[in-house]
């Protein structure tokens, strides 16, 4: 293991990549005139949900405080509350907030994701969260939601080992299922969430897996206060707050305490905050645009014994059976305490307010594993640290 971060200018260039960093632009960037996305939804109160239209009065008082414990399952936008959330009014504040929504029941995914070449679904497998599995032009205020709050330790494991194949490959039988996976949303754009949090459970997807949400990407989208409890497993873009920090996205003030892991065959972009922090993604401009973390802790808990048990998990998690039935372990590429990667013309920071900078967590890695960062890049900041 590497145990210093590292940085460097240059790409990853893998193919992999490429592929993901397109299909997240494409998703930031959704042509609103279409109305495949609108017509999609399924949710423990509500489908599809205009969030503008909620009231005569032009706020969102009849959807206040509103609490599912219901188990809510679909192959594509999925969430405890709505599985298709947005306002069709951008500059109405009143109009477009959204107070006191939680969520206590379990939100799976029917389905991984198949690609979006000719003849396959572009949205199967995708866009899943305890709130809502796809998220626009709306704030959140003071939202909560755990999920799989039931689960054991000891069906964890048997779950997440059940579903490796013999190269480490993650399997349909894996419960690390669907992409855009977030415990708060999936997918979140031109969004707030306002201090919200995701309480002890298990936020489990597969790739673009953040503790808060999945995708995080747009103007005057924030995360201001609140917190994450939950374990955060996945394979790629993994984050304790979000999977990928993209274009004109700022999170502030947000502390994490869940283990986050990404696990499998190719595992990478693992962070206590954000498995990514680059503003090329959901951007078609990167170099007019940032993307920041801001005066955010990730923390590990206050005993010794709860931290030994964690790294026991992240140990049992992390091991499969080859083809000659011998246990093998996999690790994951660019882990950091706080982002896994900072990216193009990403910041960084804590304020002169902050007196510390709290960076505790369980990370392990196989290249590029830093206990701030895995990787910084050349275009990258990071700034006032203590």
């Amino acid at each position: 293991d590497k145990d210093a971060a590292k940085n460097s200018g240059a790409d990853t260039g893998t193919s992999a990549d490429t592929a993901e960093k397109a299909r997240y632009n494409a998703i930031a960037n959704e042509n609103e005139s279409q109305t495949l996305w609108r017509a999609v939804g399924v949710g423990g109160v509500a489908g599809v949900l205009d969030a503008t239209n909620l009231t005569g009065t032009r706020n969102a008082e009849n959807l206040k405080d509103i609490t599912n414990k219901s188990t809510v399952v679909g192959n594509a936008f999925v969430g405890g509350i709505t599985g298709n959330l947005y306002a069709t009014t951008e500059n109405d504040s009143d109009a477009n907030t959204l107070t006191g929504l939680a969520n206590q029941g379990t939100v799976l995914a029917g389905a991984n994701y198949q690609g979006s070449t000719a003849g396959q679904s572009r949205v199967l497998g995708q866009f899943f969260g305890g709130i809502a599995g796809y998220c626009k032009n709306v704030t959140l205020r003071g939202s909560a939601s755990t999920t799989r709050r039931d689960m054991t330790e000891t069906q964890l494991k048997t779950a997440v080992k059940g579903g490796y194949a013999n190269d480490g490959a993650l399997t349909d039988a894996s419960p690390l299922k669907g992409d855009f996976v977030g415990g708060l949303v999936g997918f979140a754009s031109g969004c707030k969430l306002e201090n919200c949090t995701t309480q002890k459970g298990y936020v489990l997807g597969r790739c673009f897996v953040g503790g808060m949400a999945g995708g995080f990407s747009g103007s005057q989208l924030e995360i201001t206060g609140g917190s994450n409890s939950s374990t955060v497993l996945g394979n790629r873009y993994v984050g304790g707050v979000v999977s990928v920090n993209g274009s004109q996205s700022t999170v502030s003030g947000v502390t994490n305490s869940g283990l986050v892991a990404g696990l499998g065959k190719n595992a990478a972009y693992v962070g206590g905050i954000a498995g990514l922090n680059d503003a090329e993604w959901g951007s078609t401009n990167a170099a007019n645009t940032a993307a920041t973390i801001q005066n955010c802790v990730s923390s590990m808990a206050s005993d010794t014994a709860t931290n030994s048990s964690r790294s026991a998990l992240l140990q049992a998690l992390s091991t499969y059976k080859d083809a000659n039935n011998q246990e093998t372990t996999t690790r994951a590429d660019y882990v950091g305490g706080l982002v896994g990667r900072n990216g193009k013309n990403a910041v960084l920071t804590w304020d002169n307010e902050a007196s510390t900078v709290q960076i505790g967590a369980v990370i392990c890695g196989n290249d590029f594993v830093g206990g701030l960062v895995g990787c910084n890049d050349a275009t990258a900041k990071i700034t006032n640290t203590s």
